[in-house]
Formats: structure tokens, C-alpha cells, sequence
């Protein structure tokens, strides 16, 4: 079967992808291995649309352009379409003289990147107490825009439009090779499959690392760390009105403290850690996961992973969010930091359970998504967070970088960027 673009993955970046391809034009074919779309990373995040007020418009451009301008593309949609949107926003809050000094700068790049000035506020200790009566804090950046969505609903409704529009899709199919010459092999309820194209995007989420490595990827290795959440009683729920979140306490990591969430169920969860996981699909389990990491992790070279395992500072944040895991109590004592009035009775069950696979090299961890090219495949890497906000962004600038060199042969009109030179922030290994 021969398509102009094959995507592996329909997750919310896969989904978008084969939603742009199809309004330009192109024929397009979408693999998923599970029974329907968004039910990995896509369902198993916040829910929030994120302005980009935290990201580094120097050492986080791609990600930064991404949430900026996927952010009216993301709104629109879900109002066209009568999906979830609760625009109730965002208070990240410092606890200490270290954090207040990242609010600034929170203030400073919420306006590099686009931000208008009436979309955020910087609160100091008793305008905390009045937005949030229940939150305590130095100082905070309010991000009034930030919203509250059902991703997998939107990636649920970029394919049923990707249809409307001629695309096919393959659910069932799990991709067991791709190669350079845009030939996609898959097994499919146990029969193989093979699929054509002039390209092949991958964004299979954990699994791309290995198909990737495949394709003579070298110098990277995989980890994985689960989000575990609690869920809070309706009646502590109702305390907090807002996304309530916290400055990292590890900066040199990508990894947030514990917040508190509201979903689109209409409830509310505190968390995440950064619990350290075998493989990409290890939602559930403390000490049997503790076990089988020390007889390895992730996917990869243990060589690159050495020099991480002996830095002090990660290996503090390993054990300290197993800790959480493993204890409630050490949950509710980390959100204590910031909120009043929550307990461990008050938190009733474990909420949802997200991995982000982080891609690390010699040098540790990398901040920003990135693709690797090989011929006519094309696999994203380390597309975290904010990838669901930023995925319209980023399928708009994979084509664009398909376009340019020259694997795609289309005129590209729908697409969420302002120009060709916005593509070239995503960083691409050939």
C-alpha cells in the first residue's frame, strides 16, 4: 500500500500530523497499535494547554514557538467541534528567595514569547492569598489563559477529520520495522503488513527510540520515568480554583514538583514524581519496578547512562520520588509546602499514571524535542512536555521540513507556523 505520508503513532502529535497532511492534500495512512487513538501520553498527561511563560526562548525555542502559536489553533478547533475547554488557568508559586527570582523570569520570557500583558499577573504574598486562599507562597506568576482540555478527544477528532478527508487508518498494527526507504512493516492482529511511502513520520511515543536505532541511530540513549497522581475528595477539591503549580526544585532536570490539577472529569489530583521505570508502558507497580531497574532501565547504552547514575543530584531525585511513590504520606507532605487543608484521608485514590521517555546523551539529559532523518523516515525524540499544547506547532513543522527537503512535493497552506525559518528551531540529525 503506497500513501504520500505514512505516520506510525496516533497519539496527539501523530493525530495532528495526519490532520494537517490530509486538509493539504496529501494521501495519508496512520498506523496505531492500539485500538483507538490518544490512549498513551496523550490521555495519560495533565490536560493542560500550556502558555509558555516557563520556557527559555533561548535554550527552549522550538517548544516555546510551539505552545505560543498552537494555543488559538487549539482553542478554535475545540470550539468548532464542541470539545472540552475550561480556561481556568495557571499559578506556579515560589516558596522560597531561589523561586521568586525564576518568577521573574517567568515574567520576562511570558513576554519574548508572545504573551500579552493582560494574560498574566505577578502576585506577591497577600495577592496569593486572595486569588488562592489555600495556596501559600513568596511570590507566583498567574498564566490566566492556561486551560483545561481532554487531549484524547481532540486526537480522537483530528482522525475522524483526517478521514473525512481520505486518510486511512490501521488500528491494531504494531510497526516492527521501518527503513530508509519509506517502507513501514507492521503486524497487524497477527497478520504482517507493509505500507509505502514517500515519507514515513514516526511518533510512537517509547517505542520510537528503538526503531530509531534501527535506523542507525547512535550516541542516545532512553529512560523512563512514570507520574503518579492522588486523587483529592470533592470537598478539598473545591478548595483550589485554579492549576496550582510549583517552581522545580531540580532545574537542571525536566521534571515538575507536585501540583495540583484539575481535570476535564472535573476532578482534582495532586502530583506528579518522577518515578524511574523499566520500560514505557510500566503504569503501574512500586517495589517490583524499583527491583528491575537495578538490573537495568530504559533502552540504550548503559555507557551513556553511567556518568548520570554517579551524579549525586539525580540520583537525590531518584530516591527521593520513589519515596513518593511509595509513600502517600511523602506526597501529601510535598504539596503541604505550598497548600493548607490537604491530608492523607483526603487523598482517595490513585489518580492517572503518565511516562515521559527522556532521551539522554553524554552530557545528560536533552531539553527539547528533536528528529532524526534518515532517507525518507523521519522519528521524533524526546517529545515531552509541553508536546501535547505544542503538537499542531510541531506536525506544521515537520511537513515544512519534509517540504524543504524535497520528500514531500505539496504546497502547504493549513499549517499552525509564521514561516519557514520557525522550522528550523527544531533540531534534526541526518
Amino acid at each position: 500500500m503506497s500513501y504520500d505520508l505514512v505516520v506510525v503513532g496516533a497519539g496527539i502529535l501523530g493525530s495532528s500530523m495526519a490532520y494537517f497532511a490530509s486538509e493539504n492534500g496529501l494521501k495519508v495512512a496512520l498506523i496505531e497499535k492500539e485500538k483507538e487513538p490518544g490512549i498513551h501520553s496523550t490521555y495519560r498527561n495533565t490536560g493542560v494547554v500550556h502558555r509558555p511563560f516557563y520556557l527559555n526562548p533561548v535554550k527552549r525555542k522550538a517548544s516555546a514557538f510551539a505552545a505560543s502559536r498552537s494555543y488559538g489553533f487549539l482553542k478554535s478547533f475545540v470550539e468548532e467541534n464542541g470539545l472540552y475547554w475550561n480556561q481556568l488557568g495557571t499559578l506556579e508559586v515560589a516558596t522560597d528567595p531561589e523561586g521568586a527570582k525564576v518568577i521573574g523570569d517567568y515574567e520576562r520570557w511570558a513576554r519574548e514569547n508572545g504573551m500579552e500583558e493582560d494574560e498574566f499577573q505577578v502576585l506577591d504574598e497577600k495577592e496569593i492569598s486572595r486569588a488562592e486562599p489555600y495556596v501559600r507562597g513568596m511570590l507566583a506568576f498567574l498564566s490566566k489563559t492556561d486551560s483545561v482540555v481532554n487531549f484524547k478527544q481532540i486526537s480522537e477528532k483530528m482522525v475522524e477529520i483526517s478521514e473525512t478527508k481520505g486518510a486511512e487508518v490501521f488500528y491494531g498494527c504494531r510497526t516492527e520495522r521501518v527503513n530508509a526507504e519509506g517502507e513501514v512493516s507492521c503486524s497487524c492482529d497477527g497478520t504482517e503488513k507493509k505500507f509505502s511511502g514517500k515519507s514515513v513520520m514516526v511518533a510512537a511515543g517509547g517505542e520510537t527510540f528503538k526503531l530509531a536505532e534501527m535506523n542507525g541511530l547512535r550516541g542516545f540513549a532512553q529512560l523512563h520515568f512514570r507520574g503518579d497522581y492522588w486523587k483529592v475528595s470533592d470537598e478539598k477539591g473545591k478548595m483550589f480554583r485554579r492549576n496550582i503549580y510549583t517552581v522545580p526544585r531540580f532545574p537542571n532536570f525536566p521534571f515538575l514538583d507536585p501540583h495540583i490539577i484539575k481535570r476535564h472529569t472535573g476532578g482534582t489530583e495532586i502530583g506528579p514524581n518522577a518515578f524511574l521505570v523499566p520500560g514505557p508502558y510500566d503504569y503501574h507497580g512500586t517495589f517490583s519496578k524499583i527491583l528491575k531497574n537495578v538490573l537495568g532501565s530504559g533502552e540504550g547504552p548503559f555507557t551513556i547512562k553511567a556518568k548520570l547514575f554517579k551524579d549525586t543530584e539525580f540520583m537525590k531525585l531518584v530516591f527521593s520520588d520513589w519515596k513518593i511513590s511509595l509513600f502517600k504520606s511523602s506526597m501529601i507532605k510535598k504539596v503541604s509546602e505550598f497548600a493548607n487543608g490537604i491530608t492523607e484521608a483526603d487523598a482517595i485514590g490513585k489518580g492517572i499514571s503518565g511516562i515521559r521517555h527522556n532521551i539522554i546523551d553524554k552530557n545528560g539529559f536533552l531539553s527539547e524535542p528533536f528528529l532524526y532523518l534518515k532517507g525518507r523516515a523521519l522519528f521524533v525524540l524526546n517529545y515531552n512536555s509541553p508536546g501535547a499544547t505544542g503538537s499542531p506547532w510541531y506536525a506544521s513543522a515537520i511537513l515544512t521540513i519534509l517540504k524543504n527537503r524535497g520528500l514531500l512535493q505539496v504546497t502547504y497552506k493549513k499549517l499552525v507556523i509564521n514561516d519557514e525559518e520557525e522550522a528550523q528551531s527544531v533540531k534534526t540529525l541526518e
